[in-house]
């Protein structure tokens, strides 16, 4: 044999023995159970467990009244009006449970709640619904809390003249209600009817 055959036959059988040594290497990796970094957290459907709300005021103003509320709402827009309802503002934020707070003024030509089934409702419930009366910069305000409900559930009557407003909020936070009553304080003592 050549010596040029040699180093060819050498050569060669260097590189077969790579090629069925790495292979070797890969079918052991294969058999070797797999590892994964799983990462536990919330998935893209829930409220991160860390969230904020922004409680800096930001003034809301219409023809029928004007209130703060926290920044860190943000208002839906789009939201269906239906009579006696003149103004209708719905804002929510994701959180451990998202909040949701809801102003609504209405037209109210008796001047009381007797007609106003949420009212009502709440009345004839007194073991749920514990009921509070308070006055705030001078006017009368009627305050419900659901005892039964988890979190934090406030809803406010303001009546005025022939005029209706409902103030409600709902929902939970991180570090408990305490952001939530500070906001419904927020909206209730910011109120200004203009009408």
């Amino acid at each position: 044999m050549s010596r040029r055959l040699v180093i060819i036959l050498g050569c060669l059988g260097f590189g077969v023995a790579v090629i069925l040594g790495g292979f070797v290497l890969f079918i052991k990796q294969f058999s070797q159970p797999s590892q994964a970094i799983i990462k536990v957290g919330n998935s893209g459907s829930s409220p991160p467990a860390t969230i904020t709300v922004s409680l800096v005021p930001t003034l809301v103003s219409d023809r029928y009244a004007s209130f703060d509320y926290p920044a860190g709402l943000n208002l839906k827009t789009g939201t269906q009006i239906y009579p006696p309802s003149v103004a209708t503002l719905d804002y929510s934020v994701k959180d451990v449970e998202s909040w949701f707070l809801a102003v609504d003024i209405s037209s109210n030509p008796s001047g009381n709640l007797s007609n106003n089934s949420a009212y009502l409702g709440r009345v004839d419930n007194p073991t749920e619904f514990h009921q509070s009366n308070t006055t705030i910069n001078g006017q009368p305000v009627i305050i419900f809390t659901d005892t039964q409900a988890e979190g934090f559930s406030q809803i406010a009557f303001l009546v005025h003249g022939t005029w209706l407003a409902t103030v409600s909020l709902i929902g939970d936070d991180v570090s408990g209600t305490q952001p939530l009553q500070t906001s419904f304080n927020m909206v209730l003592q910011t109120w200004h009817w203009l009408v």
